[in-house]
């Protein structure tokens, strides 16, 4: 999954009151770390395990801090 289907994704499922800034930087965070830059294209896409890392971190960054009354 490329960065713009992910956004849509993001988009689609959270709404637009998600910071658009946060996306890129769930993205990015969650690609393996890649050896070989210049001659792959591999650091632009996610695989599944690094897919389910980013919509986790999309919903960290969504889902509320409970209060001090909630816990």
């Amino acid at each position: 999954m490329y960065l713009d289907e992910f956004t849509s994704l993001v988009n689609y499922l959270v709404g637009d009151g998600f910071p658009i800034r946060e996306i890129p930087l769930c993205f990015n965070s969650s690609i393996a770390f890649q050896v070989d830059e210049m001659f792959n294209d591999r650091h632009h896409h996610l695989i599944f395990p690094e897919f389910l890392e980013a919509l986790c971190r999309v919903i960290d960054i969504e889902s509320p801090t409970p209060s001090k009354n909630d816990v």
